[in-house]
């Protein structure tokens, strides 16, 4: 039977979030039921909505949907009971949070960053204190998915070497290799859109943007042809 995390990030309080989180919910079962039969027989999965909150004020707004109903004992057992689990980040600090030596709470202290200065600052912090080599690759991993590419070249830079430090030359690369293909790939899935929604000559124009993008990058001649044909 399938369990499926919900993660909602905020920054801001939001009144609507028991009734945002359902939808979610709802959203994911939708999902999950398309192509089946359901029956008697059938069990429908598990949803644990989550929510990370990061903002500076206290978060005191209800976490379960049924709280923010109408108030009627009548009808009490027709409430709709769906919480989610509220993680306020501010409740740990950045020591606690480096103690615990867990990739998601090296996850929590990224989030606690508020711009690309403190990004850097943090990861080189989180990099000296992990050991185990499986959290690093999965907090490398995330560094390449979801924020290289909105850092500077210098920012660039510093990560890499700071992993270098960390991981040795060969493994390095490997990893540069990575975010390589990932910058091919995104581009290549931004030509695809381009071309099915813009004119023949736009197009153009888009395609000769993202080659020199590309070659900006280092990837070949022949590997960019290979991509945009």
């Amino acid at each position: 039977m399938p369990i499926y995390y919900l993660i909602e990030h905020q920054s801001t309080i939001d009144y609507n979030m028991s009734y945002r989180i359902l939808n979610y919910c709802i959203d994911i079962i939708q999902e999950w039921i398309k192509g089946k039969n359901t029956g008697r027989e059938t069990k429908y999965p598990v949803v644990i909505p989550i929510v990370i909150y990061t903002g500076e004020k206290r978060w005191s707004i209800a976490t379960d949907f049924a709280d923010t109903q109408i108030k009627e004992t009548t009808y009490g057992n027709n409430y709709i009971h769906l919480s989610y689990n509220l993680i306020d980040i501010n409740k740990y600090s950045h020591e606690n949070l480096l103690k615990r030596n867990t990739l998601f709470s090296y996850c929590m202290l990224i989030e606690k960053t508020n711009n690309t200065k403190e990004f850097v600052n943090t990861i080189k912090t989180i990099l000296k204190q992990i050991k185990e080599k499986e959290i690093l690759l999965e907090i490398a991993d995330i560094i390449q998915d979801l924020f290289f590419s909105s850092l500077t070249i210098d920012e660039q830079e510093i990560i890499k070497r700071e992993l270098e430090e960390k991981v040795g030359e060969t493994n390095m690369s490997t990893w540069i290799e990575r975010i390589q293909a990932g910058d091919e790939k995104r581009m290549k899935e931004l030509e695809k859109t381009v071309t099915r929604n813009v004119t023949k000559e736009v197009t153009e124009k888009v395609t000769k943007a993202i080659r020199k993008k590309m070659e900006s990058k280092g990837i070949s001649k022949e590997t960019i042809e290979e991509i945009l044909q």
